[in-house]
């Protein structure tokens, strides 16, 4: 667990700073503190003023003021250019991607700044609570906004609604309760909407704050928020140390629906994809609801869940017909008391498919460069075209056996095919990748590589040829208090696949997914947060009794996934550094958080 502590913190909880590059982009290096930027669009915290385009105590001195001037614009600009930050492992913040335009119109937030919502509203970040009302009788999403009448508590006025810009939202979706033991929020609604409370839609085309879907997005309406992610590319960029946006996130306000097209409130900040980074050609990218709840209750026993990535069956090649699914991201601005699962397990990268016909060698598993992303040139085949022993970037390779999928850490090796045959090689693991980002990237799990088309019964030992397990989803939660009895999980799919030859073979398992944690406070004894690799499958050890010891050869387990854990408090200990928080922290997170922020 790498756990990073930030400077001396100052009742605004501001993060110290010598530049604006060590603020998130919501936030400007003011007089050496990051201070909230403002604006005609972005208003400061009750008993902070706005000087020069950022939120400082109503009383200032003049050379704070001109030093937040200078700040102000050097962030505006840098952000404008939408130049990125090569900021250290050591030094890097857990990010909400969270968006605001300032008064510029087009600087965003990347930064949780951990208050709490129980914290007053001069003492924390702008209220993340609720929409501030712009008269005592408005609250939440029934709050109207103009010029004349602007939102109040650094609430943004959108598409004439308030709408909270903190990482916690503002609650207008209501309190939510699931009403069956299994939500899929994709499909379904936990607050009777009439549409599902999280559906996505597959991104055509991108261009400033215009997003063109692949169909008209029912369900969506001006002031929702959305998140626009970036699942997979194609080709050697996509593959290799370079992604092409894979994995970029970021959240925008709806400003506007017409038909298909949607437009956001403001142009993406970081680069979803291609050298121009707003180029989607080979890429998909998706746009996604984000539920914001007022509070949310999972009872024990109940799992909220959403549509796996890519629904549709496979047969044998890469057909990718609007792909959606695989994410989920919510906002509470209360409590969010999980006794039971959210859950994205499963639900991301694919495993790769069998061979078409007896004696056909399986596939690799899906990466972040898709099927047979890296090495498919170079890998050898056995009796057909589809064995690709090598690695991808997060798909285990295949040959007669399945490797594990990639991401957090690299899938295992499968089993050679015959323990005898010492040319042969066995199928590699798929590599880690997005291990050491940042939360500013967030992919699924890579897929396990799929078994040989073999038997599937021979003297009485019967096996289910078929593809390797699918790598988990991404989770985002973002609460003011997550309360957890219960588990948040992204694990990778176990294999389900094996066939007969020689020996008897499996299928390798799925990498875990990638879970993003923003919370004010995290109150848990017994709860879980995990994100590991599936299991490969060993044939049944009643196939060795049959053929003999030495003939069952497994398919390789799935790499773990990607856990980041931003808090202020757990179990009331501020900055979660006592020894006992440290122990606990270790034990609810699996695999342990790569990166972890809390606030001194």
């Amino acid at each position: 667990m790498v756990l990073l502590l930030g400077a001396c913190r100052e009742p605004v909880l501001a993060w110290r700073c010598a530049s604006n590059a060590d603020c998130d982009d919501r936030y400007a290096c003011a007089g050496g503190v990051c201070r909230w930027r403002c604006g005609p669009r972005a208003q400061c915290p009750a008993g902070d003023a706005c000087v020069a385009g950022v939120c400082a105590p109503s009383v200032v001195s003049s050379s704070s003021s001109a030093t937040s001037a200078t700040d102000a614009s050097s962030a505006a600009a840098t952000s404008a250019a939408g130049t990125s930050r090569a900021a250290s492992s050591s030094s890097r913040v857990a990010s909400s991607s969270d968006r605001a335009p300032s008064s510029s119109g087009a600087v965003p937030s990347s930064g949780f700044r951990g208050a709490s919502s129980s914290e007053p509203s001069s003492s924390a970040v702008p209220p993340s609570s609720s929409a501030a009302p712009s008269s005592s009788a408005c609250t939440g999403a029934a709050c109207p906004c103009s010029l004349a009448s602007p939102c109040r508590g650094g609430a943004l006025c959108v598409a004439g609604w308030c709408r909270s810009t903190g990482p916690f939202g503002g609650g207008e979706d209501g309190d939510a309760v699931p009403a069956a033991s299994e939500v899929n929020l994709a499909t379904a609604s936990l607050v009777g909407r009439a549409s599902a409370d999280a559906p996505s839609w597959r991104v055509v085309t991108l261009a400033a704050t215009q997003v063109r879907l692949a169909a008209a997005p029912a369900g969506l309406a001006p002031a929702d928020e959305v998140v626009l992610i970036t699942l997979r590319g194609s080709g050697a960029a996509d593959a290799g140390a370079t992604t092409e946006g894979v994995g970029t996130w970021e959240t925008f306000f709806v400003t506007g629906i017409a038909a298909e097209v949607v437009t956001l409130d403001h142009p993406p900040l970081r680069a979803p994809g291609g050298a121009t980074g707003l180029d989607l050609a080979g890429r998909t990218a998706v746009v996604v609801r984000v539920p914001r709840y007022r509070t949310l209750q999972v009872p024990a026993g109940t799992v909220l869940t959403t549509s796996p990535f890519q629904p549709a069956a496979l047969v044998g090649t890469d057909v990718m017909t609007d792909p959606v699914g695989g994410v989920l991201f919510l906002r509470v601005a209360g409590e969010a008391h999980v006794d039971g699962r959210v859950a994205v397990a499963g639900l991301g990268f694919r495993g790769g498919p069998p061979g078409p016909v007896y004696n056909d060698d399986a596939q690799q598993g899906e990466g972040r460069a898709g099927f047979g992303g890296m090495g498919a040139a170079a890998a050898a085949a056995y009796n057909a075209t589809n064995g690709l022993r090598l690695e991808n970037h997060g798909g285990g390779g295949a040959y007669v056996t399945g490797a594990g999928g990639g991401h957090g850490t690299r899938g295992q090796p499968g089993a050679k095919y015959h323990v005898t045959a010492l040319a042969d090689a066995g199928p590699e693991g798929g590599l880690p990748y997005d291990q050491d980002a940042g939360a500013d990237t967030l992919t699924p799990g890579g897929g396990g590589g799929g078994v040989w088309m073999g038997r599937t019964t021979d003297g009485g030992c019967a096996l289910t040829p078929g593809p390797g397990g699918r790598g988990g989803g991404i989770l985002a939660l973002f609460a003011g208090t997550l309360r957890l009895d219960g588990a948040l999980d992204a694990d990778g799919e176990a294999a389900r696949s094996a066939s007969k030859g020689s020996n008897q073979y499996g299928s390798g398992g799925g990498a875990g997914g990638a879970l993003l944690v923003t919370v004010g406070s995290l109150v848990t004894t017994v709860g879980r947060v995990h994100a590991s690799g599936g299991a490969g499958l060993a044939p049944a050890a009643a196939c060795e009794a049959i053929y003999g010891a030495g003939t069952n050869r497994p398919g390789g387990n799935g790499g773990d996934g990607v856990i980041r854990v931003t808090l202020n408090d757990l179990n009331g200990d501020r900055g979660a550094g006592s020894a006992e928080s440290r122990a606990l922290l270790d034990a609810v997170f699996a695999p342990a958080p790569q990166l972890v922020r809390v606030p001194p």
